[in-house]
């Protein structure tokens, strides 16, 4: 008989397929991403594994169904909604991969949290939010509130930690490097989350000089542009 995986389990148990290793050490090549954000995503992924195999199917042939299902497992087991958000995320990714397109094309970083925050129940609630753009919610609403229905959720989440807002003048700096980056982006002919994203921008204001834009290819392309405009 299989035992349904459950919070409690350690999920460093089952091992993580070719495909999910990669994935992880690209956000860690290429991406950056803290030591801790990269436990966090392999736990999720250690459960999301486990439930391919409670749900006796193959690791590619699993649906948004039984994502949602999985995320309301999480949630029905207690976990906080940072575990909610990076399995949202893990779903996002996977559709940004299938689509070849920017994560941020499929749901803004800004937008998942807003909708952990508030947790929508309608379109108009869901059309208010401030960080949504009006196209995923048009495209993707529906299904956004499908999946929270399934939750079960409560009206609101425990509050997850601040980030420090920029002062006028860092945000004037960012808008800065934003306009750069769109710039280079349709010299170039990609999207410019590609080249950088409002968070890494952010970051390299803050004074961070180890952000993804500033690594690999994208330091030739955009990374010196953005530090000579700092």
């Amino acid at each position: 008989m299989t035992t349904e995986p459950t919070a409690s389990e350690p999920a460093e148990q089952t091992a993580l397929a070719a495909p999910m290793q990669a994935w992880l050490q690209h956000l860690q090549a290429n991406r950056r991403y803290a030591g801790h954000t990269l436990d966090g995503y392999g736990r999720d992924l250690r459960r999301l594994a486990e439930l391919a195999a409670y749900a006796k199917l193959p690791l590619e042939r699993i649906a948004n169904g039984h994502i949602r299902q999985f995320v309301a497992r999480l949630h029905a087991q207690g976990l906080g909604p940072r575990s909610l958000a990076r399995a949202l995320a893990a779903w996002r990714e996977r559709r940004a991969i299938g689509a070849d397109r920017p994560r941020n094309w499929i749901l803004p970083d800004a937008a998942l949290r807003d909708i952990v925050l508030s947790v929508p129940r309608s379109m108009r609630q869901l059309g208010s939010l401030e960080e949504l753009p009006e196209g995923i919610c048009r495209r993707s609403g529906p299904e956004i509130l499908a999946l929270i229905d399934s939750l079960s959720l409560p009206a609101a989440l425990p509050p997850l930690a601040q980030r420090r807002r920029p002062d006028p003048a860092e945000l004037e700096a960012v808008k800065r490097l934003a306009q750069l980056t769109a710039q280079t982006g349709r010299e170039l002919g990609i999207a410019p989350e590609v080249l950088a994203t409002r968070r890494e921008m952010e970051r390299m204001v803050a004074g961070e000089r180890n952000a993804a834009p500033l690594s690999g290819w994208r330091r030739a392309v955009i990374g010196e542009r953005l530090l000579s405009a700092l």
